[in-house]
Order: structure tokens, then C-alpha cells, then sequence
């Protein structure tokens, strides 16, 4: 299973102007550095919550069909499409008539129709399935709940002071408290079973 962004969204949860008012950063010097800590505390919470913030593209390769296909990083707004290689080798469409979704669960998933079973893919052939669909809780920065957007201000103004990792003996340092708290509801990763 491979799952890559095809297309990144095209705005950010928090604005510049919101994370230096959090941190009362007037100086526009360091715009740059708090542009990319923003991008990387988005990045850190996808991660950690296995959910997408603001709507983008999303790609998951199979080697083949699982009974119930878990497309992960929700939520799920749309499946822009199911592209197989079939018997031949040859790349396929399936259609939205031989297969069911349920975006609405904690995790979505995808199965085919009950009278249905998938489609014969190549031989052999690795990465044969894959599923392109757009997840995020919408388009604007309002579309994200507020305890998220907290999260990733905490942890930009936490990067913003402390601008190297910090090492005890040999364990990193992990997701402050407060980061963890506000994100736990959200983290769907003790349903995951893929």
C-alpha cells in the first residue's frame, strides 16, 4: 500500500498573520521561517491524526483488492476515481456502479456492490489497484475545527522557539502535551487495522 498527495492543498489552516499574532511576532523577517513551520505542523498533524486538513488529492496504490478497501487520511469528500490493470495489463476504469462507498464512516471505505465482486488484475503485477480521492474538511481555513488549528499554533510558536530538536539520552522529544490533548479526538489511528 502506497499513499502519496497528488494534489497539495492550496491553502494553509492558519495564515501567517494568525501564527505571529499567537506568538506577538511583529518583525516581517521571519515570514519565511513561520511560512514553513505552518506547512510542517499541517504535515505533523495529517500525520499524526491519519486525517486531511484542507482539501487535496489523494492517490492509494494496492497490489491487489482487499475485501473492504480503507482509504486513509480522511475525511472523504469525493472518489475521483478506481483505476485497475487488468488480466491483459492494460489500465481500467472501473465504474461507480460496480462498487459502494461509505465516506461518513471514521475510517472510509470502499467495497464493491453486493451482486459484484472486483475485477481480475494482472498477474504479478504490483501497485494493480489504484483509488484517486479528495479528503479534507474543506477548501478554507474556517472548514478546520478550531481544537486542530490550536494544535498547529502551539506547536509553530513551540518550533519558533526552540529551533533545534532536543535530545535526552536517546529519545526525541514527541508531541507536547497540550498538542496531543487538543488532537486526540480527532486521531483515528487505534481504529486502523491496514
Amino acid at each position: 500500500m502506497a499513499l502519496t498527495v497528488t494534489t497539495a492543498p492550496e491553502a494553509e489552516p492558519i495564515s501567517v498573520a494568525e501564527a505571529k499574532a499567537h506568538m506577538r511576532v511583529d518583525a516581517a523577517t521571519e515570514n519565511d521561517l513561520i511560512t514553513a513551520l505552518i506547512v510542517a505542523a499541517r504535515q505533523s498533524v495529517e500525520l499524526w491524526m491519519h486525517r486531511s486538513l484542507i482539501t487535496q488529492t489523494l492517490k492509494l496504490t494496492l497490489d491487489g483488492w482487499p475485501a473492504v478497501i480503507h482509504l486513509p487520511r480522511g475525511p472523504v469528500q469525493s472518489i475521483s476515481s478506481i483505476k485497475y490493470y487488468d488480466s491483459a495489463g492494460d489500465q481500467q476504469t472501473l465504474s461507480s456502479d460496480e462498487y459502494q462507498s461509505d465516506l461518513l464512516n471514521n475510517i472510509p471505505r470502499v467495497t464493491t456492490e453486493p451482486t459484484s465482486s472486483w475485477p481480475s488484475t494482472e498477474s504479478g503485477r504490483m501497485n494493480s489497484v489504484e483509488i484517486n480521492y479528495v479528503a479534507g474538511y474543506g477548501d478554507e481555513s474556517a472548514d478546520v475545527p478550531g481544537p486542530i488549528k490550536q494544535a498547529m499554533l502551539l506547536l509553530i510558536s513551540e518550533w519558533f522557539e526552540q529551533r533545534e530538536a532536543i535530545i535526552v539520552g536517546t529519545t526525541v522529544s514527541q508531541l507536547p502535551f497540550a498538542v496531543e490533548m487538543l488532537l486526540t479526538q480527532y486521531d483515528i489511528s487505534g481504529s486502523l487495522n491496514y
